[in-house]
């Protein structure tokens, strides 16, 4: 079985004021050819819960299996 990364729904995982962040991934996909949808970091006192926090937000906007998640 061939995997085509292209065909697989990505959430990457930015917070909303990295604007040039999200202009660079934005730039890096296309060029890439992957479609993507941006998820909301999460921002608190305990790092690790929030990352864990939007990864379980990345998880749930994904319509089905497969799918890729990126930071």
């Amino acid at each position: 079985m061939k995997l085509d990364l292209r065909e697989l729904p990505a959430m990457v995982v930015s917070l909303p004021a990295e604007t040039r962040r999200r202009a660079h991934v934005t730039d890096h996909f296309g060029a890439l050819g992957i479609s993507f949808e941006f998820i909301d970091g999460v921002v608190g006192e305990r790092k690790i819960r929030n990352v864990a926090i939007a990864h379980r937000n990345a998880f749930d906007a994904a319509k089905g299996l497969p799918f890729m998640v990126f930071e």
